[in-house]
């Protein structure tokens, strides 16, 4: 079943306003290095770096970061090109058209509701 058009608001507003979030296995918040789930060493690396600079605002899909951005001088998102489980590979793609398009899904659960 694929994700709910209010899954895909509530994201779109989490990943613009840096708010927590949790719906099913897709969950948003404030990084501090408690967990990297699958994510390769090399991207470990490069999310630990930008944690060390600022604060860090993290998707996650399962326990696994799955894009991030420092929010020290609104630094673009970071989402690593890593395949994972289908579901996984879902979600990827709802945060890479959210990063690249911001209020996306937002914008669609708004005009779909008339």
């Amino acid at each position: 079943m694929g994700t709910q058009l209010e899954t895909r608001r509530i994201l779109s507003i989490s990943m613009k306003d840096h708010i927590a979030f949790k719906r099913g296995n897709l969950s948003g918040r404030y990084w501090y290095l408690d967990t990297f789930g699958q994510l390769p060493q090399v991207w470990r690396i490069e999310l630990k770096a930008a944690y060390d600079e600022f604060q860090t605002y993290v998707v996650f899909s399962w326990q696994t970061p799955i894009a991030w951005r420092s929010l020290r001088h609104n630094a673009e998102w970071v989402i690593p090109d890593v395949t994972y489980s289908v579901t996984t590979s879902h979600h990827q793609s709802l945060v890479r058209v959210e990063a690249h398009n911001p209020g996306f899904y937002e914008r669609m659960a708004f005009e779909r509701s008339y």
